[in-house]
């Protein structure tokens, strides 16, 4: 996690927010210590609540374990606040994530780390390792890892490794869902995170595809009552997979979430 250090940190930040246009903070890799007006980086240096760099008023009672230290990068921030940076918050609100490259000895680590693999049962002869396909599918999808993003976040994830965003066919999205609650439940703890982002999103009276193919409102793998009035610029098209939708709703899988919500990546092979 990033651990900017204090001469480079607001420089970072307004980068950030100028890049990037988000809505809500960063995580940073540090969090209260519990010990009273101290935050502590995860490389075990103190951040003291006197740092010319928390907003103002922050991080006041907020410095028990359970608090975190985040990144002021919304727009209002770094208007109303140019020279400060550092909140706090609770370690269990969704936020974006900021890494940094890790050290030459931590990097060669991860690189020979081996991969996780999908389970066995989704292997199948018309994907490659480790990439999974609904039965009588030629699509070949992938989790792409554990860390949940914003729908914009993961069309660049998917796109940068080569793929794009899953759009599943008609005949094999409820199967695919079927899948993923069963066989990745325990790797993506879905019974907290209950779904994944799929390539398509509101234009304002309707959903299309990112192929520009549209998603009509009355398609039957809707769940009920969706997508409603949820069909502007800001809404994202997500699939349910938590087990609990696949036992509700046997046959449904779509809903809409708001883009700047953190949701798990599915990606697929382009032109598999």
């Amino acid at each position: 996690m990033a651990q900017p250090n204090d001469e480079m940190a607001v420089e970072l930040r307004n980068h950030i927010a100028s890049e990037f246009d988000l809505s809500s903070p960063v995580w940073l890799g540090a969090r209260g210590d519990g010990t009273g007006g101290q935050f502590q980086w995860l490389n075990g240096t103190a951040l003291s609540s006197d740092n010319e760099l928390w907003l103002v008023g922050a991080p006041g009672t907020r410095d028990t374990t359970d608090h975190c230290l985040t990144m002021a990068v919304a727009e209002w921030a770094v208007t109303s606040y140019p020279k400060r940076i550092y909140d706090s918050g609770s370690c269990s609100s969704y936020r974006y994530t900021l890494c940094e490259e890790a050290p030459t000895s931590a990097r060669t680590a991860l690189e020979t780390a081996t991969p996780i693999a999908p389970p066995k049962e989704l292997r199948t002869s018309v994907c490659p390792e480790g990439f999974f396909s609904a039965k009588g599918s030629t699509q070949c999808f992938k989790v792409v890892d554990k860390r949940m993003g914003s729908w914009s976040s993961s069309k660049r994830k998917c796109e940068k490794q080569g793929m794009a965003m899953a759009h599943p066919s008609e005949e094999v999205a409820v199967e695919l869902r079927n899948h993923i609650a069963t066989s990745l439940d325990t790797f993506l703890n879905l019974g907290t995170y209950p779904n994944v982002w799929l390539g398509a999103r509101g234009t304002g009276e309707q959903f299309r595809w990112l192929d520009g193919t549209v998603l009509p409102g009355n398609h039957e793998l809707w769940l009920e009552g969706a997508p409603g009035n949820r069909t502007t610029t800001g809404d994202c098209l997500m699939m349910w997979v938590a087990p609990w939708a696949v036992n509700n709703y046997q046959n449904m899988t779509y809903g809409t979430e708001f883009c700047r919500e953190q949701r798990y990546t599915l990606c697929e092979i382009v032109g598999a």
